[in-house]
């Protein structure tokens, strides 16, 4: 009753009346497949360097399972240093530290298995851990490019692949994961050949790996890749594209319009430095239509990290907003960061979780491989529901990016035999506090400026969904099929 009351006056101070939050079992939307953490070469060789096996292997337990509050990501994205030309200093964001990043095959026709541990460790943490392991190529070797340099062409809107080099490029990265199969037991589920291949930024000179590559290259590469990946008897999947812009629809067309990709590739990807919400809809579209996987396959802050408080604070929600722009817009079934290490503090001997950290937590721990997500109405708060249908568990993620207090009130009437098991908050009083008595006594939870919370519930059942879409507006009409009709 105390609570309650405390409740009522704070609306009154606050002249904010509850928001209902409603969740929407009727309108389903993607299957997830998983959070992941992308490569983190930038700071592999310093930490492995600096800290202890204990420490490293703390690390990936916080970012790779749920044990002791950890983020539970489910994938690995590991990026594979081509090499660069030895006569090169310029690479001011690389692998191994050095401004000429040896990588696999500095040497024409000659790999080189030797000083890879310093970032390897990463992917042999993550696999141990259960994630799903994608293998990314920035550039082809310098010896393949067009520039002779790993970066970028002298004009960077060119390709820089060779096209008589195509073929030697494909059996380069065949090589590799077949020795990171058979030495060094990483089995890579997918791996993609370009990283932003239609960006402009990839320049002769420049400080770190790139290659400007145009669709009808790619489709190439791909046939090429994918021949000599069954020679090897490997059976990781081709995940296309990278991209650096989510208004690259004309190159994503190309690819899909392919019939070599179309059966080569099972899975989509985008980066989200650049987005638009209008074209991520249209790749959510083109992903349903097209019957594949969508992957926001990228994005990271590297410039907030002062551990004060207020930037703190920003550098989290520029995360919040950015992983509901991407699975509530975008319609993507996996998001992941660059970089982990930017939800950590380094210390001398230890990292420490930052605010960042807990606000990830907040989707990651709940939001599991095979849930669906299904509309939220929760304005002016920010959100997103999800179903366990197997699970019969729910659960609603909350944000309030504002300054002015608001509370919320979840309508689960959609739902029978519903029970609240948990309820979590990060505000900046407190991280990954739990209040489930709070919202279990009154019915409602506070959210204070720039907080964000979840709640999770069983449920016994719910409103059946109103149509199972296959496709998308330009579909016949039979693709078309309200649950409980019966098939024509």
């Amino acid at each position: 009753m105390r609570l309650c009351l405390l409740l009522l006056f704070g609306w009154i101070a606050t002249g904010a009346a509850p928001m209902t939050i409603v969740p929407l079992p009727e309108l389903p939307g993607q299957q997830f497949v998983g959070f992941g953490h992308g490569s983190m070469h930038q700071s592999e060789p310093k930490w492995f360097a600096t800290y202890s096996k204990e420490v490293l292997s703390t690390f990936a337990d916080d970012v790779f399972t749920l044990k002791n509050q950890g983020l539970g990501l489910t994938i690995n994205r590991f990026y594979m240093p081509a090499g660069e030309n030895p006569a090169h200093r310029h690479m001011g964001r690389r692998a191994t530290g050095s401004r000429c990043p040896a990588g696999f095959e500095q040497t024409p026709g000659k790999l080189n298995w030797e000083g890879h541990e310093p970032y390897l460790w990463i992917a042999r943490l993550a696999q141990e851990r259960g994630a799903t392991m994608l293998a990314f190529w920035n550039t082809p070797p310098w010896h393949m490019t067009v520039s002779g340099c790993a970066a970028g062409g002298a004009d960077p809107k060119a390709n820089n692949l060779r096209p008589d080099a195509e073929h030697a490029f494909a059996i380069h990265m065949a090589e590799v994961l077949r020795h990171c199969r058979d030495a060094w037991g990483l089995r890579f589920r997918y791996v993609c050949p370009i990283n932003e291949p239609e960006s402009n930024y990839w320049h002769e000179g420049g400080g770190q790996e790139g290659c400007h590559t145009d669709a009808r290259q790619a489709i190439r590469l791909t046939a090429l890749l994918d021949a000599e990946l069954s020679k090897r008897q490997l059976t990781c999947r081709i995940q296309l594209f990278e991209a650096a812009y989510s208004k690259s629809l004309g190159y994503l067309d190309t690819l899909l319009g392919d019939a070599r990709v179309a059966s080569r590739v099972p899975v989509i990807s985008c980066h989200q430095y650049v987005p638009n919400d209008k074209a991520m809809r249209q790749w959510g579209m083109r992903a349903q239509q097209n019957r594949k996987e969508l992957w926001m396959s990228e994005w990271g802050d590297w410039k907030q990290l002062a551990n004060d408080p207020e930037t703190q604070e920003a550098h989290a929600f520029g995360y919040v907003g950015k992983i509901l722009q991407a699975i509530n817009v975008m319609h993507a079934q996996a998001w992941c960061m660059w970089q982990a290490q930017y939800l950590f503090a380094a210390k001398k001997d230890r990292l420490v979780r930052r605010k960042t950290y807990w606000a990830v937590a907040h989707f990651s721990r709940f939001i599991r491989p095979g849930m669906t997500r299904i509309e939220l109405l929760a304005a002016p708060l920010q959100g997103t529901a999800w179903l366990d249908q197997k699970g019969h568990r729910l659960v609603l993620v909350l944000a309030n990016p504002g300054d002015q207090a608001q509370t919320a009130q979840p309508d689960l009437s959609r739902f029978t035999g519903t029970r609240l098991l948990t309820a979590t908050r990060t505000d900046r009083q407190a991280s990954f506090a739990e209040v489930t008595a709070e919202l279990r006594a009154s019915g409602f939870l506070s959210l204070g400026p720039r907080s964000i919370a979840t709640l999770e519930y069983a449920y016994k059942g719910s409103a059946p969904a109103l149509v199972r879409n296959p496709g998308f507006e330009d579909l016949p009409d039979t693709a078309w099929q309200h649950e409980g009709a019966e098939a024509g």
